[in-house]
């Protein structure tokens, strides 16, 4: 009886032996997948390290334009305030300009008008006495 089972158990082990026959192989191929599953690592760590780079590169270049770009605008912003305090005072001058010949035709409208009542009130006295 511990023969048989001594044989039973050889037998088991000598068909496990046999399932393991292709172990080799496959391991190969598994270690095959491998190395191209690590080659294209390596190439999407490669590109990774491109993006990083470019990022940086980016990222400096943007910088540089925001500051110019400020600057510029700065520029800008104090060309058009100098422009529009040369416009308004011009603006001033011509209202002001236009106030005083607006008086002074006034002032030589106001004394025809007088000078035609006095005229009227002449006339009106010439004919009382006629």
């Amino acid at each position: 009886m511990a023969n048989s089972m001594l044989e039973k158990r050889v037998e088991s082990l000598e068909k496990q032996m046999e399932r393991l026959t292709d172990v080799p192989e496959r391991l190969e191929r598994v270690e095959g997948r491998l190395e191209r599953v690590e080659g294209r690592l390596e190439r999407v760590e490669g590109g990774l390290r491109d993006v990083r780079a470019d990022l940086t590169a980016f990222r400096g270049e943007f910088l540089q334009f925001r500051q110019e770009t400020r600057g510029e605008f700065l520029a800008i912003r104090t060309e058009l305030r100098a422009e529009m305090q040369s416009l308004h005072e011009n603006l001033i001058r011509r209202m002001d300009a236009g106030d005083d010949a607006t008086r002074v035709f006034m002032r030589v409208l106001h004394e025809e008008l007088k000078t035609e009542i006095k005229l009227v009130g002449e006339g009106r006295k010439r004919r009382k006495r006629s």
